[in-house]
């Protein structure tokens, strides 16, 4: 869409497209539906494959479909593991496998009560630091569920954001349609803002997407498209 809507004008032939594809049948896929455009576009299957890049990196709900790790506030925080016993999948809970999940929570001055159960996106520091390390000049637009550190970690949210959808679906239960559904959970917002302020990452703006597209003219857009 972004591209059909660039071809018209001037930008786009200076523009070219890259898109980071981990999965080869997604990649053949994009590769069929992206033929009419297949001089400007080249596919990688890592952001590490990049270098001296100057342009914009754009992700659409992405972040909220990486890894997280599940913890729970018993007598101490425990995280949440998966086994399995007689071919079906059971939760145990134990000491976090990681230390950077307990400094997480003193980063963000998490406190839960007893019983609050949540998620811990950790990948989304690693994400930005491979973008760092490839990005000369140019910006991150990402878009995605979220919500600032005080807000996802309140006490009015104590079962976490983890959500499953499978055939329009949805469900909380992640050990069914094993997969062949898709798992997400939202985004803390303050750790994508600090985590990329300490990689001189500069903020310029936060904000839900209705107010982002009305500053930018989507008035304008609908009345040309509508002519």
């Amino acid at each position: 869409d972004i591209l059909d809507y660039l071809k018209n004008r001037e930008l786009f032939n200076s523009l070219s497209y890259t898109i980071v594809e981990l999965n080869p049948s997604m990649k053949t896929s994009q590769q069929n539906l992206l033929t009419d455009f297949s001089g400007k576009i080249r596919w990688v299957s890592s952001i590490r494959e990049l270098n001296n890049i100057k342009g914009c990196f754009l992700s659409n709900e992405l972040l909220d479909a990486f890894p997280v790790h599940i913890i729970e506030m018993n007598d101490e925080i425990k995280e949440i593991f998966v086994s399995a016993e007689n071919e079906k999948f059971t939760e145990i809970k134990g000491t976090p496998g990681t230390n950077e999940i307990t400094d997480y929570l003193k980063e963000f001055f998490i406190e839960l009560e007893k019983g609050h159960r949540t998620e811990i996106n950790l990948e989304i520091k690693k994400w930005l630091g491979e973008i760092n390390s490839v990005l000369t000049e140019g910006f991150i637009l990402t878009i995605d569920y979220g919500y600032s550190s005080e807000d996802y970690y309140s006490e009015d949210r104590n079962r976490g954001t983890l959500l499953c959808y499978h055939k329009h679906q949805m469900t909380e239960d992640p050990y069914q349609n094993t997969g062949e559904q898709d798992i997400t959970a939202h985004v803390n917002f303050s750790s994508l803002k600090k985590w990329g302020d300490e990689l001189g990452i500069k903020t310029i703006g936060f904000c839900r997407q209705g107010v982002f597209l009305v500053s930018l003219g989507i008035d304008e857009v609908i009345a040309e498209i509508h002519k």
